[in-house]
């Protein structure tokens, strides 16, 4: 490829991602953009070109660095408030949409990863810019981009580590089936929110309403999860679930025997909100329904691991309300 042609090349690919992005990015409830899904995807196109690379982390610290000489601005270091911030399944789900037109540029024969990079470097720095003429200063949005790139990161690394050790740890050393590592992060997930409901403030109308909502939430997360790696979509996830007046039968022994190193994990990467592990569980069983019911030659058929990982999930966020 010439260089002409490859710069030709680099612009038709910037123009369609930047259409797709600002595209996901139309807020519903007004006539324009919403800024804050526009850099959550912008973080997710990020966090898929650092994984062209062998270490994914350093690669993100290394675009957040040439960002800032490109800005020539370093992120605010005021804290963002807490209810400013997404919830980490809304994070999830715009950085995944950002990584999907990622991928889909990709396609285009972009193999050297520096190349995308620089170019991904180029397409954040013009949204920041853009953003500044609108009043809102380039050193926050900076700032916002790089807590939802890292969390989206974190998010990945969660989805990936956990699905890695239950194969090695449970599956390898002690014959666990996939069947039960479905179980084991759903049920967990579920769990997670349950404890999240338990610290929550405010009437009781109020909180079931919340309760109910951030449920679902979580279930989309993982739904999402299985059907981004394979496995077709439907309504066969609640098939055979126990009535709601049933006692509640959670999975407790398989839970406790990944509950330790899912601790450490979060521990190491200071993930300390139920929502946000929730958010990683969910994701992880997602992609180890997936894992058990891709193929030709399942090990678990998506038919029975579809309703199984909804059961865990369900019957151990029943258990502590």
């Amino acid at each position: 490829m010439t260089l002409d042609t490859e710069s030709v090349h680099t612009q038709e690919a910037m123009e369609e991602m930047n259409w797709l992005l600002c595209d996901y990015a139309q807020d519903p409830k007004r006539d324009g953009l919403n800024a804050l899904n526009l850099l959550m995807g912008l973080s997710g196109v990020m966090v898929e070109a650092c994984y062209m690379f062998e270490q994914p982390d350093d690669a993100l610290d290394g675009m957040i660095e040439k960002l800032a000489r490109q800005l020539m601005c370093f992120p605010s270091h005021d804290e963002l408030p807490t209810e400013f911030v997404p919830a980490p399944y809304v994070i999830d789900q715009q950085s995944e949409q950002g990584r999907d037109v990622a991928r889909h540029i990709l396609k285009r024969n972009f193999d050297e990863p520096h190349a995308f990079a620089d170019m991904i470097i180029q397409l954040v720095q013009h949204h920041i810019l853009q953003l500044e003429s609108i009043d809102i200063p380039r050193d926050e949005s900076f700032r916002m981009l790089i807590e939802f790139a890292q969390r989206g990161m974190v998010l990945e690394i969660a989805a990936q580590e956990l699905c890695d050790v239950l194969i090695e740890k449970k599956v390898g050393c002690e014959q666990w089936t996939l069947a039960e590592c479905i179980s084991a992060l759903s049920g967990l997930s579920g769990y997670k929110v349950a404890i999240w409901y338990q610290n929550l403030q405010g009437f009781p109308r109020q909180k079931a309403r919340a309760q109910a909502a951030m449920f679902q939430q979580i279930v989309d997360v993982m739904t999402r999860e299985a059907v981004r790696y394979g496995i077709a979509g439907g309504t066969d996830w609640t098939f055979g679930l126990p009535a709601n007046d049933v006692e509640a039968n959670p999975p407790s022994l398989l839970i406790s025997g990944v509950l330790p190193f899912c601790e450490t994990f979060f521990n190491a990467v200071r993930a300390f909100d139920p929502i946000f592990q929730a958010t990683a569980l969910a994701k992880a069983a997602g992609r180890m329904v997936a894992v058990a019911s891709g193929g030709e030659m399942p090990d678990v058929s998506p038919v029975i691991a579809k309703p199984l990982a909804m059961a865990a999930m369900t019957e151990s966020y029943r258990s502590l309300l």
